[in-house]
């Protein structure tokens, strides 16, 4: 017990001197929309097949295809800023979902099917901004990398001739558990925008399976030839948990001196 009591006494000492050299600390609230768009096609796919009126035909990758795939990104993140307001940490917890398309049609492009993938998970940031006078104009360029966590992958499949989607849940074998993703951007006031770069894509290229039977197997392995180096934009609202938000908004200003007065 006395032990416990020393310990504790010395991380609470520890934590005061590693805060002392804080000026603000403050939780921001994040909310916004992802967007992807001008992704390659995968480079080569093997034994891929669509579901048509006339039975299953093989497909290839479209050459042409400009997809674009918003997604949704809400993320809590606590600030600490340096003493001369020119700097500082953010760290946090994010939920985001976004993805990539791609188009396949079959030898003569009378069927063509459109499949978007899209990830859900969490996210662990830690990034450093600077600018000037952070605090008071929230004004500030920063730049860091997340720590994904991937919980689940959504597919949908849309067929030319259909007007109704399908949609399916992967096995948890075919998209990777983690990866870090690199990020830089501007905010102003509570606007802010945000540019990810994913080195590996959140698909399993090693990922396999039998297309064939028990006696003739056909071992493929379907996201092999996705493509790499994915970029994302962010656009979202960053919203101050903290006394600068009331003051640079007049009528939250009054709704808290009304709160304080009724006291």
């Amino acid at each position: 017990m006395k032990k416990i009591f020393i310990i504790t006494i010395i991380f609470l000492g520890l934590y005061n001197v590693a805060f002392s050299q804080w000026e603000f600390q403050y939780f921001v609230l994040k909310v916004g929309v992802n967007h992807q768009m001008y992704s390659n096609q995968p480079d080569t796919l093997n034994n891929f097949y669509i579901n048509t009126p006339e039975g299953e035909m093989r497909a290839f990758p479209s050459e042409k295809f400009l997809d674009y795939v918003p997604g949704i990104n809400a993320a809590l993140h606590f600030h600490l800023d340096f003493q001369n307001d020119n700097g500082g940490l953010v760290a946090g917890i994010e939920y985001f979902n976004f993805g990539f398309s791609s188009k396949y049609n079959n030898f003569n492009a009378e069927y063509s099917l459109i499949s978007t993938k899209r990830i859900h998970g969490v996210g662990l940031p830690l990034m450093l901004k600077f600018g000037r006078e952070i605090f008071n104009d929230q004004k500030y360029f920063f730049g860091g990398v997340q720590y994904n966590i991937n919980l689940s992958l959504q597919t949908t499949e849309t067929l030319n001739i259909y007007t109704e989607s399908k949609n399916t849940w992967a096995k948890d074998i075919q998209f990777l558990k983690s990866q870090p993703i690199f990020c830089v951007g501007f905010n102003y006031m509570i606007f802010n925008i945000e540019l990810d770069y994913m080195p590996k894509n959140f698909l399993n290229s090693e990922y396999t399976y039998n297309a064939g039977t028990s006696d003739f197997p056909a071992m493929i392995r379907p996201y092999s030839g996705q493509p790499k180096n994915l970029f994302f934009l962010k656009t979202s609202l960053n919203v101050p948990l903290s006394p600068w938000t009331t003051k640079k908004n007049y009528t939250l200003h009054k709704i808290v001196k009304r709160l304080k007065f009724w006291r």
